[in-house]
């Protein structure tokens, strides 16, 4: 079964874990958190939940339900989404190496 993750009641999308687990993908959606690039970063965090489609229905979402598009509400669905990654110690665990000095 796919993993889902529920932007808004009633909204769900499916995650995109082999992206999650592409080593390519988490070297730039970490430079784009080092730099600052916060387009660069919103824009791979939604690559995860469906793209520019899914990011589209929330601006949608957001500028009906607070009259503008709001950062706090867009932050909460960011937050969403950055709770369907892999947790580090998770991660450290499934790799031996990383443990080895």
């Amino acid at each position: 079964m796919a993993k889902t993750v529920e932007l808004w009641k009633g909204y769900e999308v499916e995650i995109n874990e082999q992206l999650l687990d592409d080593f390519d993908y988490q070297q730039d959606l970490a430079e784009a958190q080092r730099t600052n690039d916060l387009p660069t970063f919103i824009s791979m965090f939604f690559a995860v939940v469906g793209g520019d489609k899914t990011y589209n229905d929330v601006r949608e979402h957001i500028t009906e339900e607070k009259g503008y598009f709001s950062t706090d509400s867009m932050l909460e669905i960011v937050t969403k989404i950055g709770e369907a990654f892999p947790k580090a110690g998770n991660r450290a665990q499934k790799h031996s190496w990383q443990t080895l000095k």
